[in-house]
């Protein structure tokens, strides 16, 4: 009876696809311009692992203190989105958050993310002759989002 119902509203029988609605924040998309700030806050309490591979770096993020496997994963894309659209990277004014994130994304040649079922991986990638460089900008970057803590105070991000 609801399809002939709806059959009778529509006009047609003709099976349409119905866009379904993101439930969790990884699942929104990254806007076109990202905000340095937006990238910085995102990743927020997440605790990181920098290695260097061939060709670049790999950031591993982990969900710690207040961010949750949620919060990774739509840092990991508003990170990704920040390093392949540079051009489209608004830095930090004065009083906003700044994570270095400018800095890292000059040295960038492109970058590749992936999310697990425990955190996210950022594969960033720089022209042999800016690989040093990279390198020590993706820690300046992680080092950055280090969380400030009074003497004594265990650090929740396990550094």
């Amino acid at each position: 009876m609801s399809l002939l119902f709806a059959a009778a509203c529509s006009g047609s029988m003709e099976a349409r696809p119905v866009q379904r609605t993101p439930v969790f924040q990884s699942e929104l998309s990254v806007p076109s311009v990202v905000r340095e700030e937006t990238v910085c806050k995102s990743l927020e309490g997440a605790r990181f692992d920098v290695e260097d591979v061939a060709g670049g770096v790999l950031i591993t993020i982990r969900p710690a203190g207040d961010a949750d496997l949620d919060d990774v994963h739509a840092g990991a894309r508003y990170l990704d989105a920040a390093l392949n659209r540079a051009g489209n990277m608004v830095p930090s004014r004065a009083g906003e958050q700044d994570c270095d994130l400018d800095d890292l994304a000059v040295q960038t040649a492109g970058a590749t993310f992936e999310l697990t079922s425990r955190g996210a991986r950022v594969r960033i990638a720089a022209a042999p002759e800016a690989l040093e460089d990279l390198r020590e900008e993706a820690r300046d970057f992680v080092d950055e989002l280090k969380p400030t803590r009074a003497p004594g105070e265990t650090n929740v991000i396990g550094w």
